[in-house]
Parts: C-alpha cells; sequence; structure tokens
C-alpha cells in the first residue's frame, strides 16, 4: 500500500490519499501520522481518497472492525471530521462503507462518498 498526506491550506484540511491494497497495520500507522500532522497544523478535517484503493485478501469484517476499535483506543477529538472517497473496487468500498458504520456508532463524524465534490461539500460545512 501507498500513501501520502500533505496540508492543504487553501481549505483548511489535511488530504491523505491511499493506494494499493493495504493491511491492518498499515492503515492503522497511516492514521497515527495523519493525525500527528492535524494536530502540527491544527487541522480538524480530513478528507481521505481511498479511490485507488483495492482490497486485499486479508480484507475482512473483523479488520475493518477492527480499525474503528483502533480509532476509540486513540481518544481522537470529537471534533474531527473526515469525508472518505469510496474506492472503485467494490469489495473495497463495501469494507469503506461498514468502516464509516463502526466509527459512527463510537461518535466518530465520518462519511465515505463516491464523488470528491460531494465530499468535500460535506467536509467544509459548518
Amino acid at each position: 500500500m501507498g500513501w501520502k498526506a500533505g496540508h492543504n491550506k487553501n481549505l483548511g484540511i489535511l488530504e491523505v490519499t491511499f493506494t494499493g491494497s493495504p493491511e491492518i497495520e498499515e492503515l492503522k500507522a497511516a492514521v497515527m501520522s495523519s493525525l500527528k500532522l492535524c494536530y502540527e497544523k491544527q487541522v480538524t478535517r480530513v478528507l481521505a481518497d481511498c479511490s485507488k484503493m483495492v482490497s486485499s485478501v486479508n480484507d475482512s469484517i473483523m479488520s475493518t472492525y477492527e480499525l474503528g476499535s483502533f480509532y476509540e483506543s486513540l481518544k481522537i477529538e470529537i471534533l474531527m471530521k473526515e469525508a472518505i472517497i469510496l474506492p472503485e473496487n467494490e469489495k473495497a468500498a463495501a469494507m469503506m462503507y461498514f468502516f464509516e458504520t463502526t466509527a459512527r456508532n463510537r461518535g466518530f463524524n465520518v462519511r465515505v462518498f463516491a464523488e470528491r465534490d460531494d465530499a468535500l461539500s460535506w467536509l467544509l460545512k459548518v
């Protein structure tokens, strides 16, 4: 899996892009690094572009649930807001929908979107 994160000063958000087939530990490391950058830049809104992500043979409901539990364990501020652009890959998109549910059930402000414009529109609403 590849990923990169950058501060979009014009929009006041952190943009994170994921590609390939991530394993759960890689996703956890990406989350930790992205959160650190959010705190450094004083950003509370994240756009996660997962459109080029594909599912791996190890993808499962349990690993997706584990990622939601991981978010909870980090004690992320409720002020955080994350818009996720869905993967084009069907299986990976299904896992992302499940992640949205597990995250929202834990009180996180996370939503998934098929299109970047819709994700940004929601993310930038006050």
